[in-house]
C-alpha cells in the first residue's frame, strides 16, 4: 500500500541537495536515498512524516529529514521550493528540497520548467 502523501509539506516525486559539503536526496519507491560525495549511499524507509512547527520531520533511521515549506536559494542561484534538513551521525546535511525527480540539465536549460510567480515583489 503507497502511502498517503497528500498532507505532505511536498508531496513526492521531490529530491533535495545541497553544498558544503556536497549532498543530495532521492526518493525511490518508498525510500530516502542518501548520498554524499565519496561516501556510500545511506538508504533508509520513510516513514510518515511528524509535523513540526510548519515542517515534516522524517524520523527515518538511521537518517531523520526536515521539509519545509518556505522561500529556499541555493549557492547556485536556484529556487527550492521548500528547505530540506538532513541529519545524520549528529551532522546537519542543509539544502533545498524540489519538486519533480531530477532533470539532466539544469532547470534553466528546460523551457518546460517555469519558475512559480513570487507572492510579493521583494
Amino acid at each position: 500500500a503507497k502511502p498517503d502523501t497528500s498532507s505532505w509539506v511536498l508531496q513526492p516525486p521531490f529530491y533535495a541537495a545541497g553544498d558544503e559539503p556536497f549532498w543530495r536526496l532521492e526518493l525511490a519507491d518508498g525510500w530516502f536515498l542518501f548520498q554524499r560525495s565519496g561516501l556510500a549511499q545511506i538508504e533508509a524507509q520513510i516513514p510518515p512524516p511528524k509535523r513540526e512547527k510548519g515542517a515534516d520531520v522524517f524520523a527515518a533511521a538511521p537518517l531523520t529529514v526536515k521539509i519545509k515549506r518556505e522561500a529556499c536559494e541555493t549557492d547556485g542561484g536556484g529556487k527550492g521550493d521548500a528547505s530540506a534538513v538532513v541529519t545524520f551521525d549528529g551532522v546537519d546535511y542543509e539544502g533545498c528540497a524540489f519538486a519533480g525527480k531530477e532533470a539532466a540539465a539544469s532547470p534553466e536549460a528546460n523551457p518546460a520548467i517555469v519558475p512559480a510567480p513570487k507572492d510579493d515583489a521583494g
